[in-house]
């Protein structure tokens, strides 16, 4: 199963973030929710309803707001109670899955999508942090 690589690949400390955007993200099917619910609890404690989660989840929703609208982040406070614990980084990270679970989504239901999403990944800049992580 394709989500299941992606949950195994996910940071351990990305995990219980993840799993709270999970929880409050529009876009994945009950059924798939249900799936990542239990198995990214398998892989670490959830941490829903904690500061950390609760921040990551108010940033995730500030950065679809402000793509949306044009307009500033709204989430500071939320982000420098991530950074001042040092949980940005797994944030991030957090993100990133929730995006490569709708990509996969995507591969899996749409014909041609698999090369769609190819061709936009080829296209993304690597960020530094995961440039040197990759090289290990």
């Amino acid at each position: 199963m394709a989500y299941a690589r992606v949950v195994d690949e996910l940071p351990l400390a990305a995990v219980p973030l993840a799993h709270a955007l999970v929880h409050s993200s529009n876009g994945i099917h009950d059924n798939l929710r249900r799936w990542l619910d239990v198995a990214l609890a398998q892989r670490a404690p959830t941490a829903l309803g904690q500061p950390s989660s609760r921040a990551a989840v108010s940033v995730w929703h500030a950065l679809q707001d402000s793509q949306a609208s044009g307009l500033r982040l709204s989430a500071e406070a939320d982000w420098a109670l991530l950074h001042a614990i040092g949980l940005e980084l797994a944030t991030l990270e957090a993100m990133r899955f929730l995006l490569r679970v709708h990509v996969v989504t995507v591969q899996q239901w749409l014909p041609g999508a698999t090369e769609a999403a190819q061709a936009l990944a080829a296209s993304v800049v690597v960020w530094p942090d995961l440039a040197s992580t990759e090289a290990l």
